[in-house]
């Protein structure tokens, strides 16, 4: 939960936010550049190493966050939700908190 509120606050109202698997987050952004999309990786994960009080305990949370562009023809359902899977197969692989899936 603390990491949807995370996501919620950075990103606009226009939008589109949903989650695909346990702490597993998808934003739609609209965006055409990686450099954007980076952008708002940043925003999101600046906070990376902060705390959260939960049941009384202090725990420091950190997230990783997998750039993937849906190209212009536009994808299956199926194919979106394999390239998704992979971004952030790829991101867990690596160990990095930014990372980009080549298309």
């Amino acid at each position: 939960m603390f990491r949807l509120g995370r996501i919620d606050s950075a990103i606009s109202d226009n939008m589109l936010m949903f989650r695909i698997g346990r702490d597993e987050f998808v934003v739609l952004t609209g965006y055409y550049t990686v450099n954007e999309a980076k952008e708002l990786a940043h925003k999101i994960t600046a906070l990376n190493g902060n705390f959260v009080t939960y049941d009384g305990k202090e725990i420091p949370l950190s997230m990783r966050i997998g750039i993937s562009k849906i190209p212009n023809e536009g994808l299956s359902y199926k194919e979106t939700f394999d390239k998704m899977y992979d971004t952030i197969e790829k991101v867990k692989k690596e160990g990095v908190y930014i990372g980009v899936l080549d298309d």
